[in-house]
């Protein structure tokens, strides 16, 4: 289970500085003559990176069902490295021109490829290696592992645009984030490759009639349940946690370092409570907490939305509270969502999920 979350928690690192960095990306490798579109056109970019995730869930999905878990964790793991790589590395606008946009494209595929695969199978993973009466607070710490990762993103960016200061973390110093990385994806790598094989996997391999089949209809059912699930959560969570600092940098004008740090501080709430969560999706059921996180969030992101001004404090607290909502999301039904499903198809399924 370390390997998997090691490895989870540096997915989203990489992952999210892309949202963090989209200010300095939007300056280096779009056209900077037109400030107004250089941003946009940045993250569009992202969103291209979420329409090659369900490519890749489906397609390393598969590829977990018939070569393992453990094989295809490997190799999402190595494409993520290399793509970070690729970023830190990319050249200019100033430089190359139009292709350096093109080759953020390219690689933010390709990373949306990667995230999507290991999104569902380690999800997959940890569900199947789990003690079916512990299976909520176990698997969630595969959302532990990705706020981890989300906070380390922040965190580095924060302590670089303090070290570096503006005008050298518009230059270089965004490049060192992707750059640390490609090289913690490589430490991730390592760690994955003593990971022993799903039992689940193996037995199902290892037998003719594993389990018993599930119907087309009903496979899709239960998979556009999840998709509906996860896209109401995803939705909140990219607004308030990923993006809030840029927005509030680019449109609020808040300092970067305090933007940062207020977006650090509400992700350890978020951290605080998802085990906690966890333990009570094994005690009460998963729809009691899916209704809890419905009520929760229409009654704090409006509420909270005017606070976001220039000031990081305001911005604080109102993360905060949003984000208090988070880990009791319909995030528990995916993580137990592979349960539902026959051995084989499952890494298949659970990766249609949006995030």
């Amino acid at each position: 289970m370390r390997a998997a979350a090691v490895g989870n928690a540096l997915e989203w690192f990489d992952w999210t500085l892309y949202g963090t960095f989209s200010v300095y990306l939007a300056s280096n490798l779009f056209d900077t003559t037109d400030q107004t579109s250089a941003l946009p056109s940045t993250l569009a970019v992202f969103a291209g990176g979420f329409i090659a995730r369900p490519v890749g869930g489906w397609l390393f999905g598969a590829l977990g069902d018939r070569k393992g878990r453990k094989f295809t964790l490997i190799l999402t793991m190595s494409m993520l490295a290399l793509t970070s790589l690729g970023v830190a590395l990319v050249p200019t606008y100033d430089q190359v021109g139009a292709v350096a946009s093109v080759l953020l494209l390219v690689l933010r595929l390709a990373q949306g490829l990667a995230h999507g695969g290991e999104s569902g199978v380690a999800y997959t993973y940890v569900a199947e290696i789990a003690p079916p009466e512990r299976r909520g607070l176990w698997s969630s710490t595969v959302f532990v592992s990705v706020t981890i990762g989300v906070m380390a993103a922040t965190a580095l960016a924060a302590g670089l645009t303090w070290y570096f200061g503006d005008t050298a973390m518009e230059a270089y110093g965004w490049r060192v984030g992707f750059a640390v990385g490609a090289l913690l994806g490589i430490y991730a790598l390592f760690l994955r490759r003593s990971a022993s094989e799903s039992h689940v996997f193996e037995e199902a391999d290892n037998t003719d009639d594993a389990s018993p089949r599930m119907s087309t209809r009903d496979m899709l059912k239960f998979a556009g349940r999840i998709i509906l699930i996860c896209a109401a959560t995803d939705a909140t969570y990219y607004t308030w946690v990923t993006f809030a600092p840029a927005t509030a940098i680019s449109v609020k004008g808040m300092d970067p370092t305090g933007a940062y740090v207020a977006s650090l501080c509400a992700q350890l709430l978020c951290l605080f409570w998802l085990p906690i969560f966890g333990m009570l999706a094994d005690r009460w059921g998963r729809k009691k907490l899916m209704a809890v996180y419905g009520i929760g969030v229409m009654d704090v992101v409006f509420p909270v939305n005017p606070l976001l001004g220039a000031e990081p404090g305001p911005s604080s607290s109102r993360k905060a509270s949003a984000c208090s909502c988070g880990p009791c999301s319909p995030r528990s039904a995916r993580r137990c969502s592979p349960s539902r499903f026959p051995r084989r198809p499952a890494p298949a399924a659970l990766a249609s999920s949006p995030r």
